[in-house]
């Protein structure tokens, strides 16, 4: 029934303590795994790194705009690169599965639950993953579908949240300042991978 009803299954099915996935087009960096198993995960329930774009062809675009996850940043966008997110399966058994209700968004909807719910989050200071950006894949040919769903969700997860009026500011600035030029960046490194590959 989709993508996250796959990812259901396969995690209830999975024995691993700590749990992560990579969709077709991503890649983890050869050190990555070893990087998140040695970590103290006594005290903590996710880990995230960076992320780094990728072209279709597999060069680098810019990293991933990544931000400590809490209330404030994630009303603005998702500040997760998800192939650079790993969890611990009782944090998973805790939130429960991933949501069938969302096509593209369920990733940002279980950030979002773990985030109200306190969970504990741990930065890697390291690129972690590489994600595969081209035209044709789901994040960009699905932007309608992605700004429709993440509205939903702040509908769904903010409207008993207080959020701070300076810090609601400040994190607009933030996430914008950084996130309008990383993808002016992407934009025009994706133009120039698809001219490469027609030509």
């Amino acid at each position: 029934e989709g993508q996250s009803d796959a990812l259901n299954k396969g995690f209830a099915l999975s024995e691993g303590a700590i749990l992560g996935w990579l969709n077709s087009d991503d890649v983890y960096y050869s050190n990555s795994l070893h990087e998140v198993a040695t970590l103290d995960w006594d005290k903590t329930d996710f880990c995230y790194g960076k992320g780094m774009w990728i072209s279709r062809s597999g060069q680098d675009i810019c990293t991933y705009p990544t931000f400590k996850p809490n209330k404030y940043s994630l009303y603005f966008t998702c500040t997760l690169c998800q192939p650079a997110v790993f969890f611990a399966n009782d944090a998973r058994c805790e939130l429960g599965d991933f949501s069938k209700e969302y096509y593209c968004a369920f990733d940002y909807e279980f950030w979002l639950r773990a985030v109200m719910k306190k969970m504990r989050f741990q930065y890697v200071p390291k690129l972690l993953a590489k994600s595969r950006m081209y035209p044709q894949n789901k994040s960009l040919a699905g932007q309608m579908t992605v700004k429709e769903e993440s509205t939903a969700l702040k509908g769904k997860y903010y409207h008993q949240v207080n959020l701070n009026s300076i810090r609601k500011r400040f994190n607009r600035f933030l996430v914008n300042r950084l996130t309008n030029r990383q993808c002016k960046l992407l934009a025009a490194r994706l133009q120039a991978d698809e001219t490469n590959i027609l030509s």
